[in-house]
């Protein structure tokens, strides 16, 4: 009796460990709204709009220059992207930079060799409206019907396992 009580606390850790933890933060499909349209330009000076990738799992990542957890969220984001992009997965660096630091931005850009789009918000209108708290880096998890399915402030390490699996989900929701 006491080694089939062993053996179940067993399987049952097991399976909470094997669960998906970025997956368990999701909102409920059907309790998600929509994330509100918006419009900037990206560094080639291109307007680029959120409606373009919807279809698309999509991550809008808030960041700027000065903030490392921010860069390093987006590292990740750039592995995800090239693991996931042909499944229809996109990051949208969203940077929140001054207007003067446009240059620096993209110095970060290149050296960190981000291939995903990079929209400047340099009057702050879109961190106003998405991101009202200001919180750095802010990432919103977009599913293919434009709704918003997860929001996560800050980044730590350890985050982009959680991050991983709740894009996973999210790809694999029809």
């Amino acid at each position: 009796m006491k080694k089939t009580i062993q053996i179940f606390v067993c399987v049952l850790l097991s399976l909470m460990v094997a669960l998906p933890v970025g997956a368990s933060k999701l909102t409920e499909a059907a309790k998600r709204s929509s994330v509100p349209e918006f419009e900037l330009q990206d560094l080639k000076g291109n307007m680029r709009s959120l409606s373009e990738f919807k279809g698309k799992v999509t991550v809008v990542s808030f960041w700027a220059t000065w903030c490392e957890p921010c860069k390093q969220e987006l590292g990740f984001m750039k592995k995800f992207r090239k693991t996931y992009g042909e499944q229809g997965f996109e990051v949208l660096a969203v940077a929140t930079d001054a207007p003067e630091t446009r240059s620096k931005v993209r110095t970060v850009v290149k050296r960190k060799k981000w291939k995903n789009p990079v929209l400047m918000d340099t009057e702050g209108a879109v961190s106003a409206l998405l991101n009202p708290r200001g919180a750095m880096p802010y990432a919103m998890f977009i599913d293919r019907q434009g709704r918003l399915a997860y929001a996560h402030e800050a980044y730590a390490s350890g985050d982009e396992v959680a991050y991983e699996e709740a894009i996973k989900a999210l790809l694999a929701e029809k």
